[in-house]
């Protein structure tokens, strides 16, 4: 009886560990998407207010270069956090599921884990980044979300390498 209850306790563990998990990682994955989106909208008003100025060539002011470049400091910085968050979001939720035992992930190492979420997380953020660049220049949003899908590919074809070695494998 004793032996049901103990086996209980680590199920419902192993569940709420699974649970809180993936919360975490589904408010990464939020938090990640507003910074992205919210820094690439503040990136096209910049450069829509820029493009404006010089295409009516009224600038009587002159435009200080160091704060256009710390202002683009800033842009990447915000990239590049919006883009570990994603990443972040997506291996947490990839690794709760595989440590509950709800996706079979048998011989995938760690490692393998990480290079997909982070090259789907990189994917997804330049999905984000394109929508915010659709209304002011669509050939530009066009070509990245074209490159999130080549990624997307990218992932999918090593993953099919990956099981068609793996069928060999055991064939021989």
């Amino acid at each position: 009886m004793s032996h049901k209850v103990t086996a209980s306790k680590k199920q419902f563990r192993r569940l709420s560990s699974t649970f809180g998990g993936m919360l975490v990682a589904a408010l990464l994955f939020v938090g990640g998407t507003y910074l992205l989106y919210w820094n690439e909208k503040l990136s096209v008003t910049v450069w829509e207010t820029l493009e404006e100025a010089r295409l009516s060539a009224e600038l009587s002011v002159a435009i200080d270069p160091s704060s256009v470049s710390d202002n683009d400091a800033m842009i990447w910085a915000l990239r590049i956090v919006g883009v570990l968050l994603i990443f972040s979001a997506l291996k947490r939720f990839i690794l709760s599921l595989a440590l509950s035992g709800a996706v079979p992930v048998g011989a995938i190492r760690r490692s393998e884990i990480s290079t997909a979420a982070f090259i789907l997380g990189l994917a997804l953020s330049i999905v984000t980044v394109a929508a915010a660049w659709m209304r002011v220049n669509p050939l530009f949003g066009g070509a990245l979300i074209a490159l999130a899908v080549a990624l997307t590919g990218i992932v999918y074809e090593k993953g099919c390498e990956k099981d068609v070695k793996r069928k060999r494998r055991k064939l021989f």
